[in-house]
């Protein structure tokens, strides 16, 4: 696949030194940051072999350094590496004379031109002073942290980019993302949980035409006709849980009366009730009257005396006998 390189010098090229008692003791590194793409200025997502020369020359010339980084990764194009991390970088490469970056992709040619270090060897050459009292950074960059020029030198900066950009967070969740409050000439708008809490002026606009047709809803367009009717009514959701049994409500009134029940056991015999008065009783026998006709007028018993018994006396009809009583 061939590639092209184009180098962002403003923002790519700074030298990292760690504080140290002695030069032997600093590495000596420079951090890198290209754009690579295709021949037809495709950006690409990749990870590459990527080789890097130090000429003393824009063309030909002899190298001064070299080193192979095998994994190199590249992201929508954009790529960072730190020069000497394989190889450490002698301070003697930049001696005051303009040195010339050569870049190699892969089993690709070297790409040209070759791109010049402008300023930094000069920064290279100034961490070797034997009698500089303190020691302090050319510039700095953060893995995917955009760097800020602080009047001296590169310095850490607060945005964050990894293809999403992040202001005060570093880890974006979208392609901005703001760790804070965004304020405008001063006054905030947006607080950092994302609720407006600026001027709500012509935010919010008048209510557009609509119309109701029970639960369903539709709009007028801005030319005046009416839009699809739009049922807000959602299905039925499952039933719920049974609540708790409600207070006992008041009594209804009495029902019809229901049929009888079977008739009872017999109850237990009462009490003997008192004598009753003293009877004379009279037997009357073979009385002539009809056979078996107790009725018969010669049976019967007159003048307050009751009939108590009569049947026949089992001879020769017609003949009775009866009993009468009366109480004494």
């Amino acid at each position: 696949m061939a590639l092209k390189s184009f180098v962002l010098i403003v923002i790519g090229i700074a030298i990292f030194f760690a504080c140290s008692t002695s030069s032997a003791d600093v590495p000596h590194m420079i951090n890198y940051q290209g754009k690579l793409t295709t021949v037809s200025d495709a950006l690409i997502d990749t990870t590459v072999a990527m080789e890097f020369r130090i000429y003393d020359d824009s063309t030909g010339g002899s190298i001064l350094w070299q080193e192979t980084q095998n994994s190199v990764n590249v992201e929508k194009g954009i790529f960072n590496v730190l020069l000497g991390s394989v190889s450490p970088i002698d301070p003697s490469v930049f001696d005051g004379n303009i040195r010339y970056l050569g870049i190699k992709v892969g089993s690709d040619e070297e790409m040209a031109p070759r791109k010049p270090f402008v300023g930094v060897a000069y920064a290279y050459r100034s961490f070797e002073a034997d009698t500089a009292d303190a020691v302090r950074q050319v510039g700095v960059n953060t893995t995917n942290y955009v760097p800020k020029w602080d009047g001296f030198a590169l310095v850490s900066g607060t945005i964050y980019d990894n293809g999403n950009v992040g202001i005060g967070t570093a880890s974006p969740g979208a392609k901005l993302d703001v760790g804070g409050d965004i304020a405008v000439n001063g006054v905030t708008v947006i607080n950092s949980s994302g609720a407006w809490v600026g001027d709500p002026t012509g935010l919010i606009g008048p209510a557009p035409e609509h119309q109701w047709s029970g639960t369903s809803l539709r709009f007028q367009n801005p030319d005046g006709s009416w839009g699809a009717y739009v049922d807000l009514q959602g299905s039925q959701g499952p039933t719920g849980p049974q609540g708790p049994t409600g207070p006992q409500g008041p009594a209804g009134p009495q029902g019809p009366q229901g049929p009888q029940g079977p008739t009872g056991p017999q109850g237990p015999q009462g009490p003997q009730g008192p004598p009753g008065p003293d009877w004379e009783c009279h037997t009357f026998i073979n009385v002539p009257c009809s056979c078996g006709n107790c009725n018969h007028s010669n049976t019967q018993c007159g003048g307050g005396w009751s009939r108590i018994s009569c049947f026949d006396t089992g001879g020769t009809c017609p003949l009775c006998q009866y009993t009468c009583c009366a109480p004494q």
